[in-house]
């Protein structure tokens, strides 16, 4: 699984492994994330799928109007696409990427605002519209965000990590020459 991956990763790296043996770890590691990914998109993908398929009985045991089942419908595509959105959010905090998933919920904050207001003035037909296309919109990003990060995943991993500053230890007859 992902995790044990991202562990063995790690753990080369305390071992003094050498870059081809990282490098082979990291794309252990895409290729975990890979299948984890297109198992949660297939699960969500049926859930919502059935979610489609049972709009009409939704709106008659609700008593919708039957001009929202267009609405009810891209509501549920766009969860769809919300979840995966969700799901690489959580992933770039994973790989401590603050400021990438914080442009992406920034993103989706304006997007979803801008997109939903212009889809309002559009009338019921196109409800959600915007909604969608906000999380579309994000979901692209993020994912951008995210392959750009695993992509680099070395030099985050060796480049932007704290180095103490050396600590000096004087003998108590020592004195410390001063320049």
């Amino acid at each position: 699984n992902f995790f044990t991956k991202d562990q063995a990763y790690y753990r080369a790296i305390q071992d003094d492994a050498t870059l081809d043996i990282l490098e082979a770890r990291r794309q252990a590691i895409l290729r975990s994330l890979e299948y984890s990914l297109k198992r949660l998109i297939l699960i969500q993908a049926i859930i919502s799928a059935i979610a489609l398929i049972a709009v009409p009985w939704i709106v008659a045991v609700f008593r919708m109007d039957p001009i929202q089942m267009g609405v009810l419908r891209t509501g549920i595509f766009a969860s769809f696409l919300q979840s995966g959105l969700q799901i690489l959010i959580l992933l770039l905090l994973y790989f401590d990427a603050q400021t990438e998933a914080l442009t992406s919920c920034g993103l989706f904050a304006v997007a979803n605002t801008v997109l939903t207001t212009l889809s309002l003035d559009q009338g019921v037909p196109v409800f959600g519209y915007g909604y969608a296309i906000a999380c579309l919109l994000t979901l692209a990003c993020a994912f951008f965000l995210l392959n750009r990060r695993l992509a680099r995943l070395h030099y985050w991993t060796f480049m932007k990590q704290s180095i103490p500053r050396p600590i000096v230890v004087f003998d108590d007859d020592e004195e410390p020459e001063l320049s």
